[in-house]
């Protein structure tokens, strides 16, 4: 064979190897989303601080405005300001909302399952099948469970991105807090802002989501879970129990651990489970806030403009006086794509080794167990042997 021919066979080995490793993380990232095995590990666990009085949920601050109009700035915002306990879409999913949808599921008389998944009674949305499963939890929701919920986080402070349907209920059991309107874009300019981030944020999730998948292939965080609860002092099962800090802000490895094994479940579903609505049209956009202006006491509403307001500005807003305050000009930007991993980059780049480690064990787990199933038939086929590696 000349160097043609070997260049040609390298060529289609390589191809070949990356045809079938892609193969395999597709099937390991469909057994993530559809929870194939997230009963053997997830810890039955929620958060455990004394609940408030009826139809109190403790928050102080509520963010409204949909994706792409500053959400992520004005709750780091907040924390600032003296309430730590500020919440993401995001954190409120994992540490909130999940544990009522199990609860929900979990009556016999809709389906007695313990987790919910994407299967049936659940059936919890997928980006490529939108369902109404959440809307379903919602509307059984009674308010005081709503509150209770809340309460037990500790929350103090929240933006609904990606989870909007969850506002109005809130803010309903959420008597004397102060409201936050982000209504400075334009629709245009939000439109615009939005498309964009869709775009970006998609590839990159999936692309991302190729080195995660291996942690789904098998049931890993059977052995993972309790390796990591021993050698970090319990710190998922004191992250689940207390609700906090919010990992979108701080995050340790295995909190970060637990929230890429479990985002299918406790983020992806919900927001494709009818929690998410994100304005479709300019009138709808408008319309929201404008709601929320009929429906806040002037006084505990504030209308932020990202150019023009600045931390003296909460702070005057939330009656409070912290060093922070007194820092001049505008919130700074944050980050738009992958932004936890890229501020908490240290973590992201201490957990990646584990991630490679998983792609090249499921490799060769897959790989005995193909010879071996298949050795009578080849040793049919060929004779001899299976060949040793």
């Amino acid at each position: 064979m000349g160097r043609v021919g070997a260049f040609f066979s390298a060529c289609f080995s390589w191809l070949w190897f990356l045809v079938r490793w892609w193969v395999l993380t597709q099937f390991s990232n469909n057994c993530g989303i559809s929870s194939v095995w997230d009963w053997t590990w997830e810890p039955g666990v929620t958060c455990q601080r004394p609940a408030l009085p009826v139809n109190q949920s403790g928050i102080k601050v509520l963010v409204y405005g949909p994706m792409k109009t500053g959400t992520k700035s004005m709750n780091k915002a907040l924390m600032n300001a003296g309430l730590p306990q500020t919440y993401h879409s995001e954190d409120f999913v994992f540490n909130v909302w999940t544990d009522l949808a199990d609860a929900y599921w979990r009556r016999p008389e809709n389906g007695g399952v313990r987790l919910a998944t994407t299967r049936e009674p659940a059936r919890k949305g997928v980006p490529w099948n939108f369902t109404d499963s959440d809307l379903k939890v919602l509307r059984a929701t009674r308010p005081e469970d709503l509150a209770a919920a809340i309460s037990r986080c500790g929350v103090e402070a929240m933006a609904f991105d990606g989870i909007e349907e969850l506002f109005w209920p809130v803010l309903a059991v959420s008597p004397g807090t102060k409201v936050i309107s982000l209504n400075w874009r334009t629709w245009e300019q939000w439109e615009k802002s939005y498309l964009t981030f869709d775009r970006d944020s998609a590839r990159a999730l999936y692309m991302f989501g190729l080195l995660l998948a291996p942690a789904h292939l098998l049931p890993w965080s059977v052995i993972v879970v309790p390796v990591l609860e021993f050698l970090f002092d319990h710190a998922i099962y004191k992250f689940l129990s207390t609700g906090g800090p919010p990992f979108t802000v701080k995050g340790s490895f295995p909190v970060v651990w637990f929230r890429y094994n479990a985002v299918s479940r406790r983020w992806l579903t919900h927001m494709c489970g009818g929690l998410l609505n994100v304005p479709k049209a300019e009138s709808e956009y408008y319309e929201g806030f404008e709601a929320v202006r009929k429906a806040i006491p002037p006084e505990d509403l504030f209308e932020w403009d990202m150019k023009k307001h600045t931390m003296a500005d909460l702070c005057n807003f939330l009656g409070v006086d912290l060093p922070e305050c007194r820092k001049p000009g505008t919130l700074p930007k944050g980050i738009n794509v992958m932004y936890i991993e890229r501020e908490q980059w240290k973590i992201t780049l201490s957990i990646i080794p584990l991630y490679l480690f998983l792609h090249w064990a499921n490799w060769r787990i897959v790989g005995l167990a193909w010879r071996t199933l298949t050795w009578p038939v080849r040793r049919l086929l060929f004779g001899g042997k299976p060949k040793a590696e």
